[in-house]
């Protein structure tokens, strides 16, 4: 059976990066779309997308911050990308 690409997610960009880094994906079909950043434990750092979106390439912007506002430590993180009942993930890499 072939399994149809419902998005692609790119590698962020820089990685390992200091103060930001930048997450670029694709979509094919449209879907509830949500791009979340946990901690190696799996605690939500930031959500950066949580909405409908069509196809098209998406780029975002994380400024390495937890959804209070403050600054994450250095450490690894993943931005988990899932579209409709499809998922995947990229590991990042912040410095400090």
């Amino acid at each position: 059976k072939l399994q149809i690409k419902k998005f692609v997610l790119h590698k962020n960009f820089p990685n390992p990066f200091n103060s930001s880094t930048t997450i670029i994906y694709d979509i094919f079909e449209s879907g509830n779309t949500s791009l979340i950043v946990y901690d190696i434990t799996g605690r939500v750092m930031q959500t950066l997308v949580l909405k409908s979106e069509s196809p098209g390439s998406y780029q975002v912007t994380w400024d390495g911050k937890k959804v209070d506002g403050s600054h994450v430590s250095g450490g690894v993180y993943f931005a988990k990308l899932q579209v409709g009942e499809y998922s995947n993930g990229v590991k990042m890499i912040l410095i400090k």
